[in-house]
């Protein structure tokens, strides 16, 4: 990928993600927990592979977005450990409200998802505008 086109899948990854992340309040307003948990993991996720395409790294699955974020931005001290849990933690919530029929998700769970994701879309932001 050449740096013209890196830096195009970077700015599609951020509108994306600040969609995913609309997407999540308005669905929590609206009452729909489990989808507003469900767009909070995808909001985040963008920014995610935002953050490894500044490095060149594509992975193609979810497991690989965060094994990579860990390898390439946790342990380089770009990003607080925290934010990798953050994703961790989405990712699974995310899972549950897609396919856990019998885990309902309320206005308190998603409101902590929701959370979560701006913590690391906040701090995915601070790293997109330094490098």
């Amino acid at each position: 990928m050449t740096k013209p086109q890196r830096s195009a899948a970077i700015e599609v990854e951020v509108s994306r993600g600040a969609d995913a992340l609309r997407s999540a309040e308005l669905l929590i307003a609206q009452s729909l927990f489990a989808d507003s948990v469900s767009r909070a993991y995808y909001a985040a996720l963008h920014f995610a592979r935002a953050l490894l395409l500044l490095r060149g790294a594509e992975p193609r699955t979810h497991a690989g977005v965060q094994r990579l974020l860990s390898l390439e931005f946790v342990r380089s001290g770009d990003l607080p450990a925290a934010m990798s849990h953050h994703l961790s933690a989405l990712e699974k919530q995310r899972s549950d409200a897609d396919y856990t029929a019998e885990i309902v998700f309320d206005h308190e769970a998603a409101a902590l998802a929701l959370d979560h994701a701006r913590a690391f879309i906040t701090a995915a932001r601070a790293v997109l505008g330094h490098e």
